[in-house]
């Protein structure tokens, strides 16, 4: 990764298979993580790149707030190797304020 990630900005190189690294700073910007989906859309002879959220139109949405305590959560139960998949946003919501009152 080479400068200007802070902007917004960086410049990766493609491999011979056409993969190429989002860098970190972009992903965490970005909420990208793993196993995300992301489109591709050319225009004209640029690219852009986006993430795609995919969830019910009826489904709760998390505030801001919420998404990066969820964020540091997962981070912290990465860091110590644990996994915990969610099979509703109201599981992950309360497995959220559980972890935030045991860590007080």
């Amino acid at each position: 990764m080479r400068r200007g990630t802070e902007q917004g900005t960086a410049m990766t190189s493609v491999s011979v298979r056409g993969q190429t690294i989002i860098p970190k700073l972009l992903r965490q910007a970005c909420r990208i993580h793993e196993g995300d989906l992301i489109r591709w859309r050319r225009q004209g002879t640029r690219l852009f790149v986006e993430r795609v959220v995919l969830r019910p139109a009826q489904e709760e949405t998390l505030s801001a707030t919420e998404w990066d305590a969820l964020d540091r959560l997962v981070a912290r139960q990465r860091k110590h190797g644990e996994v915990t998949r969610y099979t509703s946003l109201q599981g992950a919501k309360a497995h959220s304020r559980a972890l935030r009152k045991h860590a007080r």
